[in-house]
């Protein structure tokens, strides 16, 4: 008997396809005069047949090579050697091949008929197979990721005394496993140094330095950690970290690229979310569904519970989107708008990409097709491609789109009604301004008439008074010719006549009065919310195609991290307050306490900003292709505390800052770093190079133009006027000099010096940034107009604050630029470059004290925690 376990086929068995079955494959024809039906159905045309001739062997009873022919999920599914058919080729399905070829039905059995190879032929040939759940076994819900994690028991080290937080214990576990210890403490300075910038992203100024390096008690280090936390600027800070995650722009991205109206209310949102220390689990729920949780539609006032809520939803508007105008508005655009909201809201809140699963399942990861179209059922009543609200409020369609109004029903009613009357008002002024316009214009008509000869005067004021349409060709002649001197615009003719001028002044002082007291349109909110109650239907997309609509997906959740015993259910729609509730259930099942992910990848973010690295390298993808995490352990301690503690971000930065492992210093040992070059286990602590915003605000900050105002709109950008291409702050004074998560953050319009220093493109979202060391840089510091300007700031601010003593001058300089004093050899030679230029020469004495701070901006000790 034939062996039919369906091996794989390759290419040297395609050569071997005998003539007789391509030809039955090019015909597609049984016996003279007989066709299989147009389009056979598998339950009516094809499954009798393979259960005729095939069931023995691949049925119920029994199945060689774990091949089912019973179904079409079956035969996707396939047996030991993978699918039985082929969607995108179906002459090379092995199924068709067995048949075609003769080993299936085996020897012994009878063939199948030409009709009957016919008819499967057909059926391959025009069928739409959609892809099929695939079970999440035992074994794939096992891996690390998708388990919940555990509190273990603080282990035991043989250093006990280095021992300040938990993490020091799981850390030095590990490092006593591989014969290694940890870093002595950095010196005080530069802690201060290290705390300032990772929480606040700002230097600290000689006398915060003082403060904690003279401070004798032994909390000073935790006071300081709690002082820092509680500064306003922390969330502007760690806004910048989560606003990279979840792709932040200020504009739309893709072709147009327009500026987002209101945006910024987002990032303001995040900002101050962060310095209340917002409950993660919160946060991220009305983010997803802060519009599901208050009743906005029916509210008579909006709160600022309400207000804030809607904003958060600004999360899910972060998405790159083409869809702004009529020229531009596509269909696929839509789609691609809805897919990256999915794949943006799974890789920030689980880290997970599920972007392959839109078109087949996942291919390392547990994540079937299904799951995908089972999240993105969760925003489509948003984010409905046949019920689409385009990108922005200059949209061809005119109304705010978008955008909802601040307002509620009282407010709005107000507005309406103040509006109304007003209109109305300077209605009925204008009405009369007309026609005292109009009488005088007749007048004025006549007037100008009489100068012309009496044989035109007739015939021209009967052909202006006729519309153009209708106007004969000899009156058109004679409008062509005379009628410019009569074609005066209102204005042109209160011009020529201080009468009329002093008969319309009071007309028009009044509607300019009405005007002013016209009531201002309410504040625009950029959120996202549910189109109506009753969701639109969701479809699996074949290959990811919106043009081949598959099954009907309903809302639910990723498979491998669901319980199989307790599946999450979606409750109804809440169609009192009009909405579906989708996304309000799919943060309930994201926040739950036990959830594997969420926890863990909001820790090791949270780590991944204090060490330079997570403790999983990819904070983006926990998956299989992702990186193994260094200390499972302790992610999984930080986990669990994380969520005990309240979901406590500020705490769970106290925990961290607090343990000997961040303390410890970047001091070069070759035999350590020679078995822990990258610090991966903490047995030091790499120096980091600071982001691109933190280069710019530090260079602001030392040089005494920092404008500290928090919130509002962004400072525009410009094109430099040099046409160096370079783009530039276009604001002037203070708002020029605004921290960098203030200034405009368009997609293609980047300030240059941000995205030298690695500053995103946000094409997507940023996970987590490089940091190159480029020439680009180093010209940079040596060039750049904002380099230069903070330089000669600096300069000035150390000779006000100083004073004439050149020691003095250059301590100043050292202490505000790298937090710490010159050592001898450093201030000789500073010493000795400044007192090159005269004593009477002022002017040169400024500039190699400005050339001096502009070396220090430029150092890696600058540049770089340490």
């Amino acid at each position: 008997m034939a062996d039919h376990r369906m091996p794989q086929i390759n290419q040297r068995r395609f050569v071997q396809i005998s003539a007789a079955a391509l030809v039955l494959l090019a015909a597609g024809r049984g016996r003279a005069g007989e066709s299989a039906p147009e389009k056979p159905e598998f339950g009516k045309h094809v499954a009798p047949i393979l259960a005729a001739r095939c069931g023995k062997c691949h049925g119920e009873g029994k199945r060689e090579g774990s091949l089912d022919l019973r179904s079409e999920a079956a035969l996707l599914a396939g047996g030991d050697s993978g699918s039985a058919v082929a969607p995108s080729a179906p002459e090379k399905s092995e199924l068709w091949l067995r048949i075609a070829e003769g080993d299936m039905p085996p020897e012994g059995e009878p063939p199948l008929t030409a009709e009957e190879k016919q008819v499967i032929r057909r059926w391959l040939v025009t069928a739409r197979f959609e892809q099929v759940p695939v079970a999440v076994s035992e074994a794939e819900r096992d891996y690390w990721a998708f388990r919940t994690p555990v509190k273990s028991p603080l282990p035991q080290v043989r250093e006990p005394s280095r021992v300040r937080t938990p993490v020091d214990a799981f850390v030095l576990a590990k490092l006593d496993s591989l014969g290694l210890t940890m870093n002595p403490d950095a010196s005080r300075e530069k802690l201060v140094r290290r705390l300032y910038f990772d929480l606040l992203g700002l230097p600290p100024s000689p006398a915060e330095i003082d403060e904690f390096v003279g401070d004798p008690s032994p909390r000073a280090y935790e006071t300081l950690v709690d002082r820092l936390l509680a500064s306003p600027h922390y969330g502007e800070r760690w806004a910048r970290h989560w606003l990279d995650v979840v792709g932040y722009a200020d504009s739309n991205g893709r072709r147009g690229d327009e500026t987002r109206i209101n945006s910024w209310r987002y990032r303001d949102y995040v900002i101050r979310a962060f310095n209340a220390d917002m409950p993660y689990d919160q946060f991220v729920t009305e983010q997803l569904a802060g519009d599901e949780l208050v009743d906005w539609r029916h509210a008579e006032h909006f709160t600022p519970e309400i207000v804030g809520k809607l904003v958060a939803t600004g999360m899910l508007r972060c998405a790159p989107d083409a869809t702004d105008n009529e020229q531009v508005d596509q269909v696929d655009d839509r789609f691609l708008t809805l897919h990256d909201t999915v794949e943006i809201t799974m890789k920030s809140l689980v880290g997970l990409s599920v972007g392959c699963a839109k078109c087949h399942n996942h291919k390392y990861d547990p994540i079937p097709q299904l799951d995908f179209y089972r999240i993105e059922a969760c925003f489509t009543p948003a984010y409905d491609p046949q019920n689409w609200l385009p990108a922005n409020k200059r949209s061809f369609r005119g109304d705010n789109l978008r955008y909802l109004p601040e307002a509620g029903k009282v407010e709005l009613a107000q507005y309406e009604s103040k509006t109304k009357a007003i209109n109305a008002q300077i209605a009925e002024q204008k009405k009369l301004l007309e026609k005292v316009i109009g009488q005088y214009r007749g007048f004025w008509l006549e007037k100008e008439l009489i100068k012309l000869p009496a044989e035109t005067r007739e015939p021209l004021r009967a052909a202006l008074a006729q519309p153009a349409a209708k106007r004969d060709a000899s009156a058109k002649e004679l409008v062509a010719k005379h009628g410019k001197a009569f074609a005066l615009k209102d204005a042109e003719l209160i011009k020529q006549s201080s009468e009329l001028a002093a008969a319309v002044k009071p007309l028009q002082d009044g509607i300019a009065q009405l005007e002013k007291q016209r009531p201002a349109s309410p504040e625009q909110i950029w959120a996202l919310w549910d189109m109506k109650a009753s969701p639109p239907e969701t479809h699996l997309l074949r290959r990811g195609n919106y043009l081949t609509p598959g099954r009907v997906v309903e809302p639910g959740v990723l498979t491998a991290l669901d319980d199989p015993d307790q599946p999450f259910a979606f409750p109804p729609a809440d169609v009192q307050r009009g909405t579906s509730g989708r996304r309000r259930a799919l943060a309930e099942w994201l926040t739950q306490p036990r959830h594997p992910l969420l926890a863990r990848v909001m820790v090791n973010r949270i780590w991944q900003h204090h060490f330079g690295k997570g403790l999983v390298a990819t904070p983006d993808d926990f998956g299989r292709q992702g990186a193994e995490p260094s200390h499972l352990e302790l992610l999984d301690w930080l986990a669990v505390s994380f969520v005990e503690q309240g979901w406590s971000v500020k705490q769970l930065h106290r925990t961290i800052l607090l343990s000997s492992a961040y303390r410890q210093s970047a001091a070069f040992d070759p035999a350590r770093n020679a078995q822990d070059p990258e610090g991966v286990w903490l047995s030091w602590k790499p120096p980091l190079r600071l982001e691109a915003e933190a280069i710019r605000d530090a260079m602001l900050a030392v040089g005494g133009s920092l404008d500290a105002r928090m919130y509002g709109a962004p400072s525009a950008v410009q094109q430099d006027k040099q046409g160096d291409g370079q783009w530039i702050v276009a604001a002037q004074g203070a708002d020029a000099c605004r921290r960098s998560i203030y200034l405009l953050n368009k997609r293609t319009e980047n300030v240059t010096f941000l995205n030298v220093f690695d500053s995103p493109v946000m094409e997507l979202n940023c996970p987590e940034r490089t940091r190159s060391t480029v020439p680009l840089q180093a010209l940079a510091l040596m060039n750049n107009e904002l380099v230069v300007e903070q330089a000669r700031a600096l300069a000035e601010r150390v000779v006000l604050e100083a004073g004439p003593s050149e020691p003095a001058q250059i301590e100043l300089a050292f202490r505000l630029a790298l937090a710490r004093r010159p050592d001898e050899e450093e201030l000789a030679a500073i010493t000795a470059f400044l007192a090159r230029p005269s004593a009477a020469d002022a002017e040169a004495k400024r500039t190699a004290l400005a050339d001096f701070c502009q070396t220090l901006l430029g150092t890696n000790e600058f540049l770089y925690i340490d």
